[in-house]
């Protein structure tokens, strides 16, 4: 008998066909795409920065979860071995992380019983996870596909029980169906966000901007605290003091290009530095009406204030030995 819709088959890959480099493909593919990871650990991640210093090593991807704690992303696209378990180690000291994720094509037994041991010697909100990460072609197309291959025994039973707090629960619910909502009416305009995952909290990441070994800017549409629309530039850095500096000698002057009020602060864990476009209040997140209002704003001012930070691009480079770079932004 036939199959009722047409079947593919899959052929496994060596995952370096599509990340050759892990520093210059994998990793900055890893960042850019940290919603995959999420989804396989159910777990609310923002990106904080990517090759991030410590000491004299630099860890390829720094995050933190829903609650505000480091998570450290250690990408390998090889067998696991002995020197990248040392890294996370010594980034999770560094950075006073408390959850590791290691992401490889293969995880050789002796280092899944390490971090078995990790996770069961391990005070409460500290984690491990190994995720095995494939690549698999289907015709002229490729897809990857993450599996958590270790984890802490009870990591399941405690993110169930946080799942299934009501209030919580329905509140991430409203959020996803908010940005679902969103990303459909945008995709219109972009395509490319068509393959975006709805956030399940008050900002949606949307592309990448402009990435640097020193600064790497996403898009993200945000509803702010007090419960305003948001379109903000979050601007991963290793100095966030001199970026925040000089873009606040233009702040007038990225507002009134931008046509909108800005916010400038410096993210939580002092790695970053986000720019935001302040406009009306949100409104109802369940109201058709009120959601067709919010895209047309957000899609005004996407390019609007990305144009904005980038026509000041030279004046912020000067103050900033040139690490703001003087060729064109890539964009997703």
């Amino acid at each position: 008998m036939s199959a009722a819709v047409p079947l593919v088959r899959l052929v496994p890959e060596d995952i370096r066909v599509a990340w050759p480099d892990e520093a210059a493909n994998f990793t900055p593919w890893r960042a850019d795409n940290l919603d995959l990871l999420r989804e396989a650990l159910g777990l609310d991640l923002d990106i904080e920065g990517i090759e991030v210093e410590v000491g004299s090593f630099a860890a390829d991807i720094l995050a933190c979860d829903g609650g505000g704690r480091p998570v450290v992303v250690e990408n390998q696209c090889v067998k696991t071995d002995h020197r990248h378990l040392g890294h996370i180690l010594t980034y999770m000291g560094g950075l006073d992380a408390r959850i590791a994720v290691w992401v490889a094509p293969e995880f050789c037994g002796e280092h899944r019983a390490t971090i078995d041991f990790l996770n069961r010697a391990a005070i409460q909100d500290y984690a491990v996870f190994g995720v095995r990460i494939r690549l698999f072609r289907a015709g002229d197309a490729r897809a990857p596909m993450l599996e958590v291959v270790a984890r802490p025994n009870d990591w399941v039973r405690a993110s169930g029980r946080a799942l299934r707090a009501a209030e919580e629960g329905a509140q991430r619910e409203r959020w996803r169906q908010y940005w679902q909502s969103v990303l459909r009416s945008l995709a219109a305009l972009w395509q490319e966000l068509r393959w975006v995952i709805p956030n399940l909290q008050n900002r949606q990441r949307i592309r990448t901007v402009f990435p640097r070994n020193k600064i790497w800017v996403t898009q993200w549409l945000t509803v702010e605290r007090d419960g305003s629309l948001g379109n903000q530039l979050y601007c991963s850095t290793t100095d966030p003091n001199a970026l925040f500096a000089a873009l606040r000698r233009v702040e007038d002057e990225l507002s009134d290009r931008c046509g909108a009020p800005l916010r400038l602060r410096v993210g939580r864990q002092g790695r970053s530095v986000l720019v935001t476009a302040i406009g009306p209040p949100v409104g109802d997140l369940a109201n058709a009406a009120v959601i067709d209002r919010n895209v047309a704003w957000y899609a005004d001012y996407m390019d609007r204030l990305r144009d904005a930070v980038l026509a000041h691009r030279q004046r912020i480079d000067e103050e900033l030995d040139g690490e703001f770079g003087d060729d064109d932004p890539h964009e997703e």
